[in-house]
């Protein structure tokens, strides 16, 4: 587990040699109703989320509110807490 979790940090640390930040979806799709929640896409959720944590990323979870009344998500990772643009960067998303 532990050669996996490096592996998994050194691979995002790669990214962020060419990227301050990094956005990715929060979810596989847009959010279905919480009767069509099933194991299925529980996991998918996780396939979404668990890397950033396994590799002890900073991230912060966006939702988007579409016009049909669904909705998703981004999220917005660095590489540490603190990063000079991040509070510029995150304000920016949350206001469009």
């Amino acid at each position: 587990a532990s050669v996996a979790h490096a592996t998994i940090k050194s691979d995002f640390k790669s990214l962020f040699t060419s990227y301050d930040f990094l956005v990715i979806p929060v979810m596989p799709g847009i959010s279905p109703k919480e009767k069509n929640w099933n194991d299925n896409y529980r996991s998918r959720l996780l396939d979404f989320n668990a890397a950033v944590s396994l590799a002890g990323l900073p991230a912060r979870s966006i939702p988007q509110h579409l016009a049909s009344g669904m909705s998703g998500g981004i999220q917005v990772v660095f590489l540490e807490i603190g990063h000079s643009n991040m509070n510029l960067v995150l304000q920016r998303l949350a206001d469009n």
